[in-house]
């Protein structure tokens, strides 16, 4: 019997590894004296302790050697071979990847492989049934659904489109607008749209300050994903601002990710800032105008870049801010900062007033309030305002 020193020496385990072992079961000593807690261990289990090393080497884990340590036989090792040739694919694909990446970065490319393409935007029209699905999996039943109400009322339609309207990276609970681009792409064709029968849409217009960033890529989560990484990145790179949702167009071979920016002139300075309040001025009335829906406590909900985004369905943003609650006086106070008139809120500057366009949602019986605030970052550097969303609550 040797004396767990000497087991250790003769193992090349050390003592702590050892009685480890003993704890969890896997490699027990023969002997423990009651005494002394000294543990003795027989001949026979130096080769249990060589087992256990090999099969820790051959990646198995300790719990699985623990369960199949008296039971290894043909089938065991069959099934850890075919384990061990997933993982072997795996690392073959991962090498096959990095050398693409390789690559495309020595041709002056970008790692994901993913060309940019700037263009001009476009007039379209892209109609279906909005929804919170959990994962990509659930599409097709969407479309489906949207293809019949368009058929339905003899709506002309091209291609599978999706409009995003969530402003993160998910992979589940996606909130989508899932149906199909309209032939028809002047907007005013969405007042003969089918609003009742839960149909919904939204249109991009020509604009020529606007350019239009798409990828071309395969039809696949993955692609589909790094698309999304790729543009924007090239919009921090390029100085643009996105200002609509993105889009998702689905062709036979491969999917067309697209979102409408505009250019940003981080040039501006303060003066030109006082350029612009100095117009706000004279093109606003400051004056008190009362409007009993705007009165109340009005609670923030949500913080998006579009206004058509905003579902009472789905928080998307959650940002802890000044103007996380306003109370809105029917004198036109709010706060040593703000005060109201009409449908506006007015931000009350060192340099001047900065005008907010504010107003409540007929949709939502005027229970819900939209405010477009500016601050001077974003005029400054020829942003758009970002909406911010209120709940009434008193």
């Amino acid at each position: 019997m040797y004396k767990i020193g000497e087991f250790s020496r003769l193992c090349q385990a050390t003592i702590k590894t050892l009685r480890y072992y003993d704890e969890i079961g896997l490699l027990q000593a023969d002997v423990v004296d009651r005494f002394t807690g000294y543990r003795y261990y027989s001949s026979g289990k130096v080769k249990d302790y060589y087992n256990i090393l090999l099969l820790k080497e051959l990646g198995f884990s300790l719990e699985e050697i623990k369960v199949n340590i008296t039971n290894i036989n043909s089938d065991f090792i069959s099934q850890k071979m075919q384990e061990t040739e997933n993982e072997k694919r795996k690392i073959n694909d991962r090498l096959e990847i990095l050398e693409k990446m390789r690559t495309r970065l020595a041709e002056g490319g970008n790692a994901m492989g993913l060309s940019v393409i700037e263009k001009k935007s476009i007039n379209y029209i892209i109609a279906g049934v909005r929804r919170i699905v959990k994962d990509r999996s659930e599409l097709n039943k969407y479309f489906e659904e949207a293809k019949q109400i368009l058929e339905k009322n003899n709506i002309k339609y091209k291609q599978k489109a999706i409009i995003n309207e969530d402003i993160e990276y998910l992979d589940e609970n996606l909130d989508l607008i899932i149906g199909y681009e309209l032939e028809e792409t002047d907007s005013s064709f969405m007042a003969k749209l089918p609003w009742d029968e839960d149909i919904i849409a939204d249109y991009g217009i020509e604009h020529e300050p606007r350019v239009d960033l798409t990828i071309v890529c395969e039809n696949n989560i993955k692609s589909i994903d790094d698309a999304y990484s790729a543009i924007i990145e090239y919009a921090g790179n390029n100085e643009y601002q996105i200002v609509e949702q993105f889009t998702e167009r689905y062709y036979d071979d491969n999917v067309q990710i697209g979102v409408v920016v505009r250019k940003l002139d981080p040039e501006n300075t303060e003066e030109d800032f006082k350029e612009y309040l100095n117009f706000q001025k004279d093109i606003f009335d400051y004056s008190f105008v009362n409007n009993e829906k705007m009165i109340g406590t009005w609670r923030l909900l949500d913080i998006l870049p579009k206004s058509q985004m905003f579902s009472v369905d789905k928080r998307k943003s959650n940002i802890d801010c000044d103007v996380n609650e306003l109370v809105l006086l029917p004198n036109g106070k709010i706060n040593d900062k703000l005060s109201w008139t009409g449908e506006s809120i007015l931000h009350h500057l060192d340099l001047g007033v900065l005008h907010n366009h504010a107003f409540t949602l007929p949709l939502y019986d005027d229970k819900i309030m939209e405010v477009n605030f500016w601050d001077e970052i974003s005029v400054r550097n020829g942003n758009f305002p970002m909406s911010y969303f209120y709940e009434k609550i008193d």
